[in-house]
């Protein structure tokens, strides 16, 4: 996929900035933590959900510690309606690359799931362009996975950067690396989709149009299309039919032209 589409590598760097980014901007706010502001605390605690425990602790290596989860408090609410404002349409920018990135890994996603429906014309069973799409996606283990994946990042963002009442924009440095483990999973998902190669006689197409044409070339609207040797010459011809054909023998060489009275009287059966 990465080298029939030059559109994949660009996504995968959308992809693997969020996980780079997060990683210096977790690194940054704990840095900025250990030395003791006076508008964060630093916290004891890595649970996954942030713990508020209402007390701090003077008795640490930094200005003031918790049981609970280290925070960073930004404020800018204390500007006025201004700052507030400004607030909101910082997190909105921060959330506008996530999201992106996120739905261009979807577009892997439908490469990935057009090449396999295309690729089953090779199969057993054929292809059939009468299949319920909606049924499909819901049986998609990689649909599934990368709308789970979407949720949990949004969500791990949601808790790594809020704005509240009177308080102003919070950090918390645990859940910002838990983002970053998300965003990875998400950049190493859409790596695997990209790396992999459909093994096979039938040219890969990753829904380039063109390709596929060149493929087809008896149609079928009703019942499973195959492909494969459709004429033992030399050169040898490959195509689509509505009957399950053998694979191409890669002892012969291939590229001749199928007669097309052949093609044209089957239609004419059909048609009848």
């Amino acid at each position: 996929m990465i080298t029939a589409h030059p559109h994949v590598r660009k996504i995968l760097i959308l992809l693997w900035t969020l996980p780079i980014l997060s990683g210096i901007w977790g690194g940054g706010v704990y840095g900025y933590l250990l030395k003791g502001p006076k508008n964060g605390v630093f916290g004891r605690s890595w649970s996954f959900l942030p713990v508020f425990t209402g007390s701090t602790d003077a008795n640490c290596s930094t200005r003031q510690c918790t049981d609970g989860t280290s925070i960073l408090n930004v404020g800018w609410t204390s500007k006025g309606d201004a700052g507030t404002v400004g607030a909101v349409f910082l997190i909105t920018a921060f959330q506008s690359i996530v999201t992106l990135a996120l739905h261009c890994a979807e577009l892997l996603v439908n490469l990935s799931r057009d090449e396999k429906v295309y690729r089953a014309l090779i199969g057993p069973r054929g292809t059939n362009s009468h299949y319920n799409s909606v049924l499909a996606a819901f049986t998609s283990w990689q649909t599934l996975f990368l709308f789970a994946l979407k949720a949990g990042v949004h969500w791990m963002f949601g808790l790594a950067i809020n704005l509240q009442f009177q308080l102003g924009v919070n950090m918390h440095p645990p859940q910002i690396f838990y983002f970053g483990a998300f965003s990875l999973a998400a950049a190493l998902f859409g790596l695997v989709l990209s790396l992999h190669q459909p093994k096979g006689y039938l040219p890969v197409a990753f829904g380039h149009i063109q390709t596929i044409a060149d493929v087809v070339d008896e149609w079928s609207d009703s019942g499973c299309m195959f492909w494969g040797e459709k004429s033992a010459g030399n050169p040898g011809y490959t195509g689509t039919s509505t009957h399950r054909l053998g694979p191409p023998d890669e002892r012969r060489w291939y590229g001749g032209q199928h007669d097309q009275r052949q093609s044209r009287a089957r239609f004419s059966a059909t048609e009848s």
